[in-house]
């Protein structure tokens, strides 16, 4: 049998198609391995991320048992609800994480919600901070540049307020209402491995 008769009966022995199919059989087997590894990556992120979200939890208990002590102390209320908004940053973090895995997507909105979270931590240190400025020390210089300073800091976190409020307004009037939930539900493949 000549080359060309083989080729007209077994169309894998043309020219080049030999590689083509071992390349795309290659190319099959390391994509289900990175898969694989990135599962894996995954999960190991949301244990270490469960685990500190555990460990904020009870390392705020001393915060709230402070705060009862001290009824008309706002300190440790401050320092509470900031260790609390740690919490659900790193729960948020957490639910992405999850996301992430179900749906092997990178989803926007849950890093936009946990900015927020963010700026809004960062705006109650900044309050707990005005507080100590005002309780009647003497107004030298440097309290004013700290002071001014945070002004200027609680604009632009007021500014980026806006951007990411307006940021997932955006997203969700964008997003057709059936898909709004879309990334929480099961897939056709996780059907199958249940």
């Amino acid at each position: 049998m000549t080359r060309t008769q083989r080729s007209l009966e077994f169309p894998l022995w043309t020219e080049g198609a030999l590689p083509l199919i071992w390349t795309e059989i290659v190319k099959t087997r390391s994509y289900g391995w990175l898969s694989h590894l990135e599962t894996a990556v995954y999960i190991a992120l949301g244990i270490l991320l469960g685990a500190s979200a555990l460990l904020a939890i009870v390392g705020s208990l001393h915060l709230f048992v402070d705060g009862i002590r001290e009824m008309t102390g706002s300190s440790s209320i401050f320092l509470l609800i900031d260790r609390l908004l740690l919490v659900l940053v790193l729960v948020e973090l957490l639910h992405t994480v999850r996301i992430s895995i179900r749906s092997h997507t990178l989803v926007i909105e849950p890093f936009l919600i946990i900015g927020l979270i963010a700026i809004i931590r960062r705006t109650l240190v900044l309050t707990l901070q005005a507080e100590g400025f005002t309780k009647g020390e003497v107004w030298t210089a440097e309290v004013e540049a700290h002071f001014r300073a945070s002004m200027v800091e609680a604009g632009v976190l007021a500014m980026l307020l806006i951007i990411l409020v307006t940021s997932i307004h955006v997203i969700r009037k964008t997003k057709p209402p059936e898909d709004q939930y879309a990334e929480l539900m099961p897939t056709e493949s996780d059907a199958g491995k249940s």
